[in-house]
Formats: C-alpha cells, sequence, structure tokens
C-alpha cells in the first residue's frame, strides 16, 4: 500500500541556509578600539577578523574565543549601551 504524500509528516529539521547548516547562537559584542569595527560571532566556527586585523572573535554563544595583535586595544559590549575596557 502506497502513501499519500499530503498525509506524510514532515519529519525535516529546518536551519538557516545562509549558515551552511548551522544554529544562530550570536555571542557577545567586540568593539576594535582602532577601526571602530564591531564584531560578533552569530554561530560556532564564525570567525570574523576587524578591517584593520588588530582583533578577531569566534565561537558565537558557545564559547568566546578571541584572538589580537600585541598593540590592539578593544573593548567588549555586554549590553546595549554598556562597554567596559578589557585590554
Amino acid at each position: 500500500m502506497k502513501s499519500n504524500p499530503k498525509e506524510q509528516k514532515n519529519t525535516h529539521k529546518v536551519v538557516g541556509m545562509n549558515q551552511g547548516g548551522r544554529t544562530h547562537n550570536p555571542g557577545p559584542k567586540v568593539q576594535c578600539l582602532e577601526c571602530g569595527d564591531i564584531l560578533q560571532s552569530m554561530f560556532r566556527h564564525d570567525f570574523k577578523w576587524c578591517s584593520c586585523k588588530g582583533i578577531a572573535v569566534d565561537g558565537g554563544g558557545d564559547y568566546l574565543k578571541m584572538s589580537y595583535t600585541d598593540k590592539a586595544k578593544y573593548k567588549l559590549i555586554e549590553e546595549e549601551g554598556d562597554a567596559k575596557n578589557t585590554k
């Protein structure tokens, strides 16, 4: 007996198409004080450099991994309008 396609349940999991199947989970924002760019990793393994290549972020909301040069200056933006200097 063949099943009717209209009666079948949709069992496919929907994920963001622009993320290559990754779950959208934004991490904290970090601002480079050299070029002014604000970086935010949107999901795990979403590695991003600022335009002057002074700082980079990765990890989305799962973890925060930062890379930076010795002379880099940045601030971590914890909430909208609330920023603190971390280096």
